[in-house]
């Protein structure tokens, strides 16, 4: 599903997203919540390619070209105690399909965060304000899609979205494999 015309929500009609464009596979709930959840935090690799797959589509509904692929990183110690970052492991569907190269280092998180689950999106916002720095010489003129797993409150995209265009992204689409509908 493409973020649209009359299927904007009215969060970003009152706080515009600083992306191009946003597309995702599905709503996070029911059996697409269980299958992230249990892929994120169980490491169920056999679930991967269904996820890249998903991605994949919700991309392809963009329409947009794009020169390099960004996941939101983890912090180091997170990505220590996990074993893996996730967004960046269904991501790899884009080297793939080879529609643009992933660029692992072009956004790093140089703050470890208590995680989003459960805040508020005044508190997700603050908690991840001054949380990424973007690699200019990476992103300079670069339409780079960003990508993760779910959009919530999408404090982390905007905060992420924001930190690659003040690196000098030419423009940042963002697709996620699943999205919060309420």
């Amino acid at each position: 599903m493409v973020l649209e015309g009359v299927d904007v929500c009215i969060g970003c009609l009152s706080s515009p997203p600083p992306w191009k464009g946003l597309s995702f596979w599905g709503g996070y709930k029911g059996i697409l919540k269980e299958m992230i959840g249990r892929f994120k935090y169980r490491a169920d690799f056999s679930l991967l390619s269904i996820l890249q797959d998903f991605l994949f589509t919700a991309y392809c509904k963009l329409g947009l070209e794009v020169d390099m692929v960004v996941a939101v990183p983890l912090h180091q110690e997170r990505l220590r105690r996990r074993g893996f970052n996730q967004a960046l492991e269904i991501g790899k569907v884009f080297k793939k399909k080879a529609v643009a190269p992933i660029h692992s280092h072009a956004l790093i998180r140089i703050r470890e965060t208590p995680p989003q689950v459960g805040l508020p999106r005044r508190e997700r916002l603050k908690n991840v304000r001054g949380a990424f720095i973007g690699r200019e010489e990476l992103v300079k003129g670069k339409r780079v899609l960003l990508v993760d797993d779910v959009y919530t409150t999408g404090a982390t995209l905007r905060e992420c979205t924001h930190v690659l265009l003040q690196a000098g992204a030419r423009d940042v689409a963002v697709v996620v494999v699943a999205r919060t509908l309420e």
